[in-house]
């Protein structure tokens, strides 16, 4: 399952992972094709928006994290995750 967040526990201290980007593979091993999902820019982080792009070539859609967390489950390739300060 493709998590939002992660909180990840050591004996130091706890730390808590947002998504912010996922790159997602579509095809088989011999040919396929990739696509960028990511945070929007313009998302403030004082005022969080749930605003995502879909980077496929030329073609760039907007979109939700939740909209990409449902739909990559399967094809979600490579998570980036950025560290709550």
């Amino acid at each position: 399952m493709l998590q939002r967040d992660l909180i990840v526990s050591s004996k130091q201290e706890n730390s808590c992972y947002s998504l912010v980007s996922a790159i997602s593979h579509f095809g088989t091993a011999e040919i396929g094709h990739y696509i960028c999902d990511r945070v929007h820019p313009d998302n403030c982080p004082d005022e969080p928006a749930d605003r995502w792009l879909t980077i496929n070539d030329l073609l760039v859609q907007e979109t939700t994290g939740a909209s990409v967390c449902q739909q990559r489950q399967d094809s979600a390739y490579i998570l980036f995750y950025q560290k709550h300060m």
